[in-house]
């Protein structure tokens, strides 16, 4: 599993190595998961999970920043959040930090028998969970 490191500054929090055989990455509280299918990354690389503050306003739950933010796949990975026991609706879904602000991440699947909440992702980044609106 991934080393999560809280509050982040001036942390120094050991990666998980995957490559082109693809892996798991999970944050320390389990809550938060990247599974990266086989083919997606080309080289292997340093994967890390840390729980950071969320930018995001109208965030649910913990942010999630996924490092060396940036890296980019070959093809999607399948993010989930679960949710636990947060009292959410069919109306959320998993956003994305990009240049021009919040996205949501396409793929959205909320499953809330299983209490997570499923997207796709194309690259690293800051990751929340946050109600759509209407």
């Amino acid at each position: 599993l991934a080393t999560v490191c809280l509050g982040a500054v001036g942390c120094d929090a050991q990666g998980e190595p995957i490559g082109p055989r693809g892996g798991t990455l999970v944050s320390d509280d389990g809550r938060f998961s990247l599974d990266i299918p086989a083919g997606a990354l080309d080289t292997t690389v340093e994967l890390s999970i840390e729980q950071v503050e969320c930018d995001l306003g109208d965030a649910i739950g913990s942010c999630y920043a996924v490092l060396p933010r940036g890296t980019t796949f070959l093809f999607p990975v399948e993010v989930a959040y679960e949710l636990g026991d947060m009292d959410v609706t069919e109306e959320v879904a998993l956003v994305t930090e990009a240049a021009d602000g919040w996205r949501i991440l396409p793929d959205r699947d909320v499953d809330l028998d299983d209490a997570v909440v499923y997207g796709s992702a194309l690259y690293l980044s800051e990751y929340g969970l946050a109600e759509l609106s209407n």
